[in-house]
């Protein structure tokens, strides 16, 4: 019985040099939803460190915990040098949490992440072994990490869950639009139901309520919104209009699901009593300005 093929054995063919010094590094945070973060904050996000864990290193091997002991490939960033933590920077809209890295007694890493290996980011899918807890690992050549899964191209990196666990940023849906072989489960799942959705607008907190119906459920008005981010609802044009970081800042989930065959003004009172509990009322100041949420009614 052959070898099973290990990370190393991928990354090499992409020209990835094994004999230097690099660390496998696992992220699994409580405090983040680390797979809405724009691929520049995930960076920032590693570049500072309580201690100088990746001293000694050329570059890191990145990945996201998933499930139980497998992670998810996420890039490979070289590692430039570091400073003390009140020298790196955040940007703006960062969680919060993560203000307090800026202590002279945190670690900065400069850190660059390297092109090449694209193919297998978000779909290479590697077991990390029992030892979870150890987040940091050398690697060498001949010690390698079994890929326990390679997805699809164009698949969206997460598995479908459950209607009511789960966030989609807006990458990942234009991603389910562009690629729906690489997507069956999940566009499946959203055209079977009816329901009432969310969209969110990082950093400022707005909110958006809407209903989907229709034989294309839920991924009938989605995919609406993943061509231009605005499903030509009135807010979200001047959201957009005024604030180029949307509608990638955007974040989709969903309240409820109901059955396809739900009577329409059924849907519609569904959908006014989730604006009144969360308060999505756009609110019209004196000044002609617009606050609260991104529903116009």
């Amino acid at each position: 019985m052959g070898r099973a093929i290990g990370i190393l054995d991928l990354l090499r063919i992409q020209g990835f040099d094994i004999n230097q010094r690099f660390k496998y590094v696992r992220h699994k945070e409580s405090r983040f939803q680390l797979e809405e973060f724009e691929p520049s904050w995930l960076q920032v996000y590693q570049s500072f460190q309580h201690k100088p864990v990746f001293d000694g290193a050329d570059c890191i091997l990145t990945f996201l915990g998933i499930r139980s002991t497998l992670a998810k490939f996420l890039g490979i960033y070289s590692v430039a040098g570091r400073r003390p933590g009140n020298l790196g920077d955040l940007p703006k809209g960062f969680p919060e949490e993560g203000k307090g890295w800026l202590a002279p007694e945190y670690c900065y890493y400069e850190l660059e992440k390297l092109t090449g290996f694209e193919e297998l980011e978000g779909r290479a899918i590697i077991d990390w072994g029992k030892n979870v807890r150890g987040w940091h690992q050398w690697g060498r050549p001949g010690v390698d990490k079994e890929v326990a899964e390679l997805l699809p191209k164009g698949n969206i990196g997460k598995p479908f869950d459950d209607y009511l666990n789960f966030s989609l940023t807006h990458a990942q849906l234009r991603k389910l639009r562009n690629n729906p072989e690489a997507n069956t489960d999940w566009i499946g799942r959203l055209t079977a139901v009816a329901g009432i959705y969310l969209i969110l607008a990082k950093p400022s907190g707005r909110l958006y309520v809407g209903s989907a119906h229709g034989p294309k459920g839920i991924w009938g008005r989605w995919s609406a919104y993943a061509v231009n981010g605005h499903g030509d609802n009135k807010l979200l044009k001047k959201l957009i209009a005024d604030d180029s970081s949307y509608p990638e800042q955007f974040l989709y989930s969903i309240l409820q699901i109901v059955p396809s065959s739900t009577v329409h003004s059924v849907l519609l009172s569904l959908e006014r009593r989730y604006k009144e509990k969360l308060g999505t009322l756009a609110i019209m100041l004196s000044e002609g300005e617009l606050s609260g949420g991104l529903n116009a009614n």
